[in-house]
């Protein structure tokens, strides 16, 4: 299938070989192994010339495979979420499998969500809801320094269930960017 190697001072090419054993494998420069951290400015660098590379006047012979190989891989570790989603699916854990999600799930959390969706249900105008942002956008970054912790100790049940935390969060901030008087917050 496909694999990385490096072509002329650490630029970065995919090429038709064998399969890569995971998406961090697609961005050498930017991770040396799988992990949580990551410089997302030198994810960003990467990923583009990595893309410039498979830009279609390059690889007119070519399928979309290496292309969509590299969007999904930037797309799946950009994102603290589904970065974590797929570090811990890496270590057998599946939270879009509803039995580990729900294993990991927090009552209290979730009632917290709740009590945020009536809140927001309340909301009469956009203004209102810089508040919401705020609160949230600090809980997304709490959630956030705490799996750098967890994934760096190696406490992939503790990462789980913040995980599951994070996703929640991340759903409630969707729901804050797309309220239009009624919000829906999913679960």
């Amino acid at each position: 299938m496909f694999s990385v190697r490096r072509v002329f001072s650490g630029v970065v090419q995919l090429s038709q070989v064998r399969s890569v054993s995971n998406l961090f494998e697609v961005f050498p420069s930017t991770f040396s192994k799988p992990q949580f951290v990551v410089n997302e400015r030198k994810l960003r660098k990467e990923y583009r010339q990595l893309q410039q590379q498979q830009h279609p006047d390059l690889t007119k012979n070519e399928d979309d495979t290496q292309s969509s190989l590299l969007n999904k891989a930037y797309t799946t570790l950009k994102s603290p979420l589904t970065r974590a989603q797929y570090l811990l699916k890496l270590q057998g854990v599946d939270l879009s499998d509803e039995t580990d999600s729900q294993k990991y799930s927090q009552p209290d959390v979730l009632f917290q969500v709740l009590d945020i969706h009536e809140a927001l249900e309340s909301v009469d105008k956009e203004e209102e809801l810089g508040a919401f942002k705020r609160e949230n956008d600090e809980r997304i970054r709490q959630s956030v320094a705490q799996l750098e912790e967890l994934f760096g100790s190696g406490d992939y049940e503790q990462a789980a269930r913040e995980t599951v935390k994070l996703k929640y969060w991340v759903n409630v901030d969707n729901a804050i960017k797309n309220w239009d008087g009624s919000v829906t917050v999913m679960h």
